[in-house]
């Protein structure tokens, strides 16, 4: 270029024609470069516009999965309070089967003591025909007070089945929200089927604005003819064609040193950007690895919910377990208490009829007592066994549950944390591309005014061509 600039004068002193000749080739060598620039500049504006378009859109992908992360958060912590609350019911129950369970055995050891009582009271007692009714009345008292101890066990009978169907309501909630996370999945899946059509649509309307931007540029151009017009005017002004000439070669000179001002700068800007887009890309990914962490929690959190899900389902079948056996135990009981009193009428009925054989009838009564005492101590012990199984078992639980709630929490916290990191992460990206946007504007004008530059290059190239 520099070499060009030198030789201009040169020719202009060493006659007309070679520089005409000079000028032409100059001014064609000029075109060349602005249409090169001019290509190399579209190029290069079409690929920023399309990684513009693409941060959009992963900006507003990224701002979804944000607000979905938020309604997921804000169910996870619903179903924790839900879990909670049931967690504190059952364990409400339990305490109240435990108190009503030791206040029967209480009832049982009291019940077995008069008995004892009762033992030592007959042994005790002469052989005579008043002890005999005496007999028969405190057997008629037993009597009764095995009747209401049956009525007590029916009573406790209708509170277990009670409990049955509170387990079964349960049970029914559960599969309700297994469906509800089916129905969510299947949401999900809706809105992106949803996000993929709005893409489309915003793709739509980037053509458009390609369109309204090439409309621009045209309208851009033809504003850039009037400094044409001017220098078409001041030509005609002009008196002899040397004067003119060297004119035109300080002019040629002033706008070749402006036009490598012009592309240093562009040569600059270009650099600034891809250091701008290399930065994008890295933020981009760190975003990326974010939303993949969220994924992952999310994940686990499903899995937490199957698994305590299945530990519920497993609760529900022990208790269920556990009920069937009291009832068999109340089943065997109600048998007892009808060979009982199946044993003890025709004893008294054998006391009325037969006074005379009052010992044997009360030698029998003894032995039945003692062996439905031994029973009894029997039961007791089994009772107690039982009870202390069943403490077992819901400390276990308790302890289980509080783990699996205070886990559940830290999982909530990270979560929340995870959350705002996102959301700070999304408002330096939108600081960015504002910038990026206003450092675009600035691109499309510089790009303006390279075409009005290589506009006035033509208009120039055509003047020469008529005035040759």
């Amino acid at each position: 270029m520099q070499h060009l600039e030198d030789g201009i004068p040169q020719q202009i002193h060493a006659g007309l024609p070679s520089c005409e000749e000079e000028l032409q080739e100059l001014m064609h060598q000029i075109d060349i470069m602005v249409s090169r620039r001019k290509q190399e500049w579209e190029r290069h504006s079409q690929a920023l516009q399309a990684c513009l378009d693409a941060r959009e859109q992963e900006l507003l992908h990224a701002r979804a999965a944000l607000d979905h992360k938020h309604q997921e958060v804000a169910t996870l912590q619903c179903h924790i309070k839900e879990m909670k609350n049931s967690n504190k019911e059952l364990v409400q129950k339990y305490e109240e089967r435990l108190n009503t369970l030791q206040s029967e055995l209480h009832k049982l050891k009291v019940s077995y003591e008069k008995l004892q009582r009762h033992h030592m009271k007959q042994a005790q007692e002469a052989t005579n025909e008043e002890d005999s009714t005496f007999e028969s009345s405190r057997l008629s008292r037993k009597l009764e007070d095995l009747q209401a101890k049956s009525k007590e066990w029916e009573k406790q009978s209708t509170l277990h089945q009670k409990e049955l169907a509170i387990l079964e309501s349960q049970r029914r909630s559960l599969a309700e929200k297994c469906e509800y996370f089916q129905n969510w999945d299947s949401a999900e899946q809706r809105h992106e089927e949803e996000v993929n059509s709005a893409e489309r649509e915003q793709q739509g309307e980037i053509q458009h604005l390609q369109q309204s931007l090439i409309q621009h540029q045209n309208k851009s151009a033809c504003r850039a003819n009037l400094p044409l017009m001017r220098w078409e005017l001041r030509e005609k002004k002009s008196k002899g064609f040397p004067v003119w000439v060297q004119k035109t070669g300080e002019e040629l000179k002033a706008e070749l040193k402006v036009r490598d001002d012009l592309l240093q700068t562009a040569e600059l800007q270009e650099k600034q950007w891809r250091g701008e887009v290399a930065r994008l890309q890295e933020q981009l990914s760190m975003q990326e690895s974010a939303i993949r962490c969220c994924r992952m929690e999310e994940q686990s959190c499903r899995n937490l919910m199957a698994t305590e899900m299945l530990s519920l389902k497993v609760v529900l079948d022990s208790v269920q377990q556990q009920l069937k056996a009291s009832q068999q135990k109340e089943k065997i009981l109600r048998t007892e208490i009808t060979r009982l009193q199946a044993g003890a009428e025709p004893s008294c009925s054998h006391c009325m009829q037969l006074k005379g054989s009052s010992s044997v009838v009360r030698e029998n009564v003894q032995w039945q007592l003692k062996a439905a005492g031994e029973n009894k101590d029997n039961e007791i012990v089994k009772l107690k066994g039982i009870l202390e199984k069943l403490e077992v078992s819901q400390n276990t639980q308790a302890e289980a549950s509080r783990d699996e709630i205070s886990r559940l929490t830290a999982q909530l916290r990270d979560t929340e944390s995870a959350r705002a990191s996102a959301i700070q992460r999304a408002t330096l990206l939108q600081n960015e591309l504002r910038k990026i946007k206003g450092k675009a504007a600035e691109h499309q004008v510089a790009k303006i005014q390279l075409e009005a530059v290589s506009l006035e290059n033509k208009y120039l190239k055509e003047l020469i061509t008529e005035k040759e």
